[in-house]
């Protein structure tokens, strides 16, 4: 059923993300037509998570909300607008969350009730510009291939990059804002403490932190930055005109990359929020693990209905030996969501987890998505958390970027990874920064090796082993 990866592993040291993720998927086809395609979640023992999903279906699925919802700007104004409040909700529940030691038990369930309700409705419009980009994606491909083939690779980087700051762009403003005004990180920090979550991560950020980054820059340098960030909507706008003008692009290519670059502005602004929610999900699992005696690790394992029921019952899932030994929900477009454990899950997932290399190969290829060529040294993140083995211009090697790999990409002189489209994390933040970048490679990080030196040539997307 699954021809290739759509979207590769997911590295999660923990469930916090992934707590109902797999049901707002099937869900989301119930209010959106025709919504994800058939895709498998399989979390193995270590907790981590391997997505997939066909690139075809996926495609297909796309263009059609593209056409519905996203192409229109009046029919996107109003999904955003449906979604807006959910996703505000997630800031201020923070404060209604409190100390949750002091309610009763039915208080705690409640709220956490209350908690998931807005998540679901958050993941009912937050998923259209995610799926909505990959058909969205094809189509300005397809156009711009029609007539500008030779210059498709600038013209896609520069259509779609997004106009508004993303929202590690904002943080940095406002930080740099307090440069001789440092009595007030205290406010910075209660508004951004979560800047360093992850889907699997979960770490408050102390004041000491923000003054420690703000340190990093002299007057003349912070003065500098600030005007970078706050002339980076206008000078976006001007690249888009030069090259409008230069290449004569159609008004209806121009409309296309218009929509598109909003809807990848919008699929990376929920980030912002997601990372707050999993600081708020964090807190409701330790309550619920110290009144309940349950280990935090299982309890990420649980799916919400089921904690719902924990919380009512103090009913414990009677399969979750089975289940810490990896499990796969398996979505299907038309049956629904279905869970399988132990001996079917590892059926299930034996075609997905053989990877077949020519360890002697010494060339492999992907899709150039940022422009640049680079020689540096291989440095293999599984996850964010291995940044710190990272030199400065050293080349980050992963299956996919997500926003807790943005402080490695800013360490990079180049990013290479696995899987990824033209419209992936790792395209947006690297064009952001101007690096070097391919993505869609399948195989770099079991090909290349850490230490090993490589050129990273993203005018045509290959990677060439230069030294073992």
């Amino acid at each position: 059923m699954f021809i290739s990866y759509a979207i590769a592993t997911l590295i999660l040291n923990s469930q916090r993300s992934f707590i109902g993720l797999s049901e707002f998927f099937a869900r989301f086809g119930d209010y959106f037509k025709p919504g994800w395609p058939d895709n498998i979640w399989y979390v193995n023992k270590e907790n981590k998570i391997l997505f997939i999903s066909e690139y075809t279906c996926l495609r297909k699925n796309g263009l059609i909300l593209f056409n519905k919802h996203i192409l229109e700007e009046e029919k996107t104004k109003k999904c955003y607008d449906a979604w807006e409040p959910y996703a505000k909700k997630i800031v201020t529940f923070q404060k209604k969350l409190g100390n949750l030691e002091k309610v009763s038990d039915e208080k705690l369930k409640n709220l956490f009730e209350e908690w998931y309700e807005n998540y679901r409705l958050f993941w009912k419009y937050g998923f259209i510009p995610e799926v909505a980009n990959w058909g969205g994606e094809m189509l300005l491909k397809e156009k711009l291939l029609e007539k500008h083939e030779e210059n498709f690779l600038e013209l896609f980087e520069i259509l779609t990059a997004p106009e508004k700051l993303s929202f590690f762009q904002k943080e940095e403003l406002d930080l740099l804002k307090l440069k001789g005004k440092e009595e007030r990180l205290e406010e910075h920090q209660k508004k951004y403490y979560w800047l360093k979550n992850s889907f699997g991560h979960e770490e408050i950020l102390p004041v000491e932190y923000f003054q420690k980054e703000l340190e990093k820059y002299n007057t003349v340098e912070t003065q500098k930055k600030l005007k970078e960030i706050k002339e980076f909507t206008k000078k976006t706008k001007q690249r888009k005109q030069k090259v409008i003008r230069k290449y004569n692009i159609s008004k209806k290519i121009q409309k296309i990359g218009k929509r598109l670059s909003y809807s990848i502005w919008w699929q990376d602004y929920r980030k912002k929020f997601i990372f707050i929610a999993i600081a708020e999900t964090e807190k409701f699992i330790k309550e619920i693990s110290k009144r309940l005696k349950i280990p935090k690790k299982e309890l990420y394992l649980y799916k919400p209905e089921e904690l719902r029921k924990l919380l009512l019952t103090n009913k414990k899932i009677k399969t979750m030996l089975d289940r810490k030994k990896g499990f796969v929900d398996y979505y299907d477009a038309i049956k629904g969501l279905k869970v399988y454990i132990g001996k079917e899950a590892k059926k299930i997932m034996q075609p997905f987890l053989e990877t077949k290399i020519d360890k002697t190969q010494t060339e492999l290829k992907g899709l150039p998505v940022s422009r640049g060529k680079l020689k540096g040294i291989v440095r293999i993140l599984h996850s964010p958390k291995e940044m710190d083995k990272m030199e400065e211009g050293d080349v980050l090697v992963t299956a996919m970027t997500s926003p807790d790999f943005i402080f490695a990409m800013k360490k990079a002189g180049a990013i290479v990874t696995d899987e990824g489209g033209m419209t992936s994390h790792a395209a947006i933040v690297s064009r952001e920064l101007g690096k070097p970048c391919i993505v869609g490679t399948k195989i770099a990080t079991k090909l290349l090796k850490d230490g090993d030196l490589i050129e990273v040539d993203a005018e045509k997307g290959v990677v060439k082993i230069l030294e073992k």
